[in-house]
């Protein structure tokens, strides 16, 4: 009889086990963003001079590259061309559909086109 229970129980749980991981791969969270911080490249550019009988000058520039899977809207609006209205929209249009696959599906964003994209690629990711 304590063989029967015990596998009575067994099999109960072995239920459980597969019924929480069926609602759980039911449950559709492609509308949620994670918390997680905007993974950000510094990308440095450098100037050198080609005149060898004086030491090379540089000039670095530092560019912030925006995930836009991640980005604030404070962060979105860093960007040129983008004010409040299209930054919150790419953030709609994430919540939505869920992470850009690449940057130039901001062109399926009302009020972005191609040409935004391409004046901003240097400094955006996925």
């Amino acid at each position: 009889m304590e063989d029967k229970n015990q596998t009575l129980i067994l099999i109960a749980a072995a239920l459980l086990i597969v019924f929480g991981i069926s609602l759980f791969s039911l449950l559709d969270t492609s509308g949620f963003v994670p918390i997680e911080a905007v993974y950000k490249t510094e990308i440095v550019y450098e100037q050198v001079s080609n005149n060898s009988a004086t030491a090379p000058q540089t000039e670095q520039n530092t560019v912030n590259v925006i995930n836009i899977n991640y980005a604030t809207q404070e962060e979105l609006m860093l960007l040129d061309g983008i004010g409040e209205k299209k930054a919150k929209a790419i953030i709609d249009y994430r919540n939505a559909r869920g992470y850009f696959s690449n940057v130039y599906e901001l062109t399926q964003v009302d009020g972005i086109n191609k040409k935004l994209v391409d004046k901003n690629i240097n400094r955006i990711t996925v």
